[in-house]
C-alpha cells in the first residue's frame, strides 16, 4: 500500500537565516513555497527557488532573470490587506491546494501590530499554521492531539471570550472540562509530561503555542 504524506505550502515571509534553515530541514519536494515579498530575497540567499513569489515589493526589490517554474505575482501597494493575508487567500481559493495545509514562516518579531496581525490570520482556517526556529502556532476549534519531547513548554492562548470544555492529556497541569477566558492568563506555560499530548474543546476557539527546544 502506498503511504500519503501530508502536503504543504509555506509562505515564507518575515523571518531569520536560522527560520530558513529551520524550514530545509523539514520541507519535501511535494510541498509548495511561497515568498512573501521580502521573504523571497531570504528564501533564494539560502539557495532555495521559490514556486511562488507574491508581494507589493515595498520593503524588498522586485527580482528578475527567475526561472519559468517561478510565478510572480505582484500587487498593488495601495490596498487594504498585507501580503501575507493576500497569500493566504489566494491558497485556500485555490482547488487544486485544497489538500495541502498552509505554514506561515514568520518569527513574530519587530512592530507589534505586524505580529498581532500575524497571529490572528491563523485564525481563517484550522489548516492554516504559523512556525519560527522557536515556536510553532496553531489554531483549535475541537481538538488537537501530536507527539511532543517531555517537557515542552506549551501554551494555551483564547481567541474566542471564553473557551468551555477544555480538557488535556499528557500535560503537568491537566484539565478536565474547564473553561479557559480570553482576559485571563492561566493557560500560560503548561508542559508536557508524556509522548504525545491531547488537547480538546467543547466551545470556543484557541491559539495553542509551542516552543521548540534548541
Amino acid at each position: 500500500m502506498a503511504t500519503h504524506y501530508k502536503k504543504y505550502i509555506y509562505l515564507v515571509s518575515y523571518c531569520t537565516k536560522r527560520d530558513i534553515e529551520y524550514l530545509q530541514h523539514i520541507y519535501q519536494k511535494s510541498d509548495v513555497i511561497v515568498g512573501v515579498d521580502q521573504g523571497a530575497q531570504k528564501l533564494m540567499a539560502a539557495g532555495i527557488m521559490p514556486d511562488y513569489i507574491i508581494g507589493d515589493f515595498d520593503s524588498s526589490p522586485k527580482h528578475s532573470d527567475l526561472p519559468d517554474s517561478c510565478c510572480v505575482i505582484e500587487l498593488n501597494p495601495k490596498k487594504d490587506m498585507s501580503d501575507l493575508e493576500y497569500a493566504i487567500d489566494y491558497f485556500l481559493g485555490k482547488s487544486s491546494y485544497s489538500d495541502f495545509d498552509i505554514v506561515i514562516l514568520n518569527n513574530l518579531q519587530g512592530r507589534i501590530d505586524h505580529i498581532l496581525s500575524t497571529l490572528f490570520l491563523v485564525e481563517k482556517a484550522e489548516r492554516i499554521s504559523l512556525a519560527s526556529c522557536k515556536q510553532l502556532v496553531y489554531l483549535v476549534t475541537s481538538s488537537f492531539s501530536n507527539e511532543l519531547p517531555i517537557n515542552t513548554t506549551v501554551s494555551l492562548i483564547p481567541i474566542s471570550d471564553t473557551v468551555e470544555g477544555v480538557y488535556l492529556e499528557g500535560f503537568e497541569y491537566p484539565l478536565e472540562g474547564e473553561t479557559l477566558y480570553r482576559c485571563s492568563s492561566r493557560g500560560l506555560s503548561n508542559i508536557s509530561k508524556n509522548k504525545t499530548v491531547t488537547v480538546n474543546i467543547k466551545h470556543g476557539e484557541l491559539l495553542l503555542i509551542i516552543n521548540i527546544k534548541k
